[in-house]
C-alpha cells in the first residue's frame, strides 16, 4: 500500500476495524454492581455471553464453576427475564448492631417482576462461611425495592442433567438462526400430544444437526417444553407445544 486510498475500506485512519452490522453487533456490558476478581488461585472466573429481556446479548461475568452453572440455568428459565451478577450489595446490621455490606452473587428478575437476590455457594462451604446466617439477617432488613426475596442455592440444587441442558442451550444460544427457529416454531404449531426433538427438527426440512440446534432454542425461549422437566435434552426427548 503505497496512499491513503490503498487503505481498505473496513479500516479508519487510526488502525481500528469499523464493525459491520450485519456481521458484528456490540455486545452489552455487564450490569454488576461491582467489577469481578479476575485473579484466583482457587476459583474458576470468566464471562458467558447471554441475550437479555429485550434479545440483546450482554456479558454475564462468574467468579466460580458454581455461578457459571447458576446463570446459565436462571438463562435458560423462562420465568426469568434478567440476570444480573454480582449484585445487589446490600447494607445490613448483625445481633450487635455493627454495620456490615454483602454482595449477592446474582439478582433474578422474573416475568412477573419478582427480583430475587441469590447467594450461590459450594454446600461443604456454606456452613463454615456463615452464608445462611447472613443472608436470614439480610432477608429481615432489605428494602423491598432492592429485592423481594433473598435465597442461598448450592449445587445441590441442580442436577447433573439441569447443568448439562444449561450449557448446550448456552452454546446453541451463541448461534442464533432465527430463520431456523421460525421453521421449528411453525411445526410446533401443529404438535399434538408428544414428540420427540428427532422428529420437529426433521419436520423443518433442515439438517438434522441445525434442526437440532434450532429446536433447543426454541425450548429454551418457551416455544416448547420438555414433556419431563427432569429430562436430559437429546434427540430422543419427548416435547410437547408450550
Amino acid at each position: 500500500m503505497n496512499s491513503d486510498t490503498d487503505i481498505p475500506a473496513a479500516f479508519n485512519g487510526v488502525g481500528f476495524a469499523r464493525h459491520d452490522p450485519e456481521l458484528w453487533y456490540p455486545t452489552g456490558q455487564s450490569l454488576g454492581t461491582r467489577a469481578t476478581a479476575w485473579r484466583s488461585r482457587f476459583a474458576t472466573t470468566g464471562f458467558l455471553v447471554e441475550p437479555d429481556a429485550d434479545g440483546n446479548d450482554r456479558v454475564i461475568n462468574f467468579e466460580s464453576r458454581l455461578e457459571k452453572y447458576g446463570i446459565e440455568a436462571f438463562a435458560m428459565d423462562p420465568a426469568i427475564a434478567t440476570v444480573i451478577e454480582q449484585a445487589p450489595r446490600v447494607e445490613y446490621h448483625d445481633d450487635d448492631g455493627e454495620c456490615h455490606h454483602h454482595t449477592f452473587d446474582c439478582l433474578t428478575i422474573g416475568t412477573d417482576g419478582i427480583r430475587t437476590a441469590v447467594a450461590l455457594k459450594h454446600s461443604k462451604r456454606a456452613i463454615r462461611a456463615g452464608i445462611y446466617r447472613t443472608v436470614r439477617l439480610i432477608a429481615g432488613q432489605i428494602d423491598r425495592s432492592v429485592a423481594d426475596r433473598v435465597v442461598v442455592m448450592t449445587e445441590l440444587d441442580f442436577s447433573p442433567t439441569e447443568r448439562a441442558n444449561a450449557e448446550l442451550v448456552h452454546e446453541v444460544r451463541r448461534h442464533p438462526v432465527p430463520a431456523h427457529d421460525a421453521l421449528v416454531r411453525a411445526v410446533a404449531a401443529e404438535i399434538l400430544g408428544t414428540v420427540t426433538v428427532r422428529a420437529v427438527a426433521e419436520a423443518t426440512g433442515l439438517p438434522l444437526a441445525e434442526g437440532f440446534r434450532a429446536v433447543v432454542r426454541v425450548l429454551a425461549d418457551g416455544g416448547l417444553r420438555l414433556a419431563d422437566p427432569a429430562s436430559l435434552i437429546d434427540h430422543e426427548t419427548s416435547i410437547r407445544r408450550a
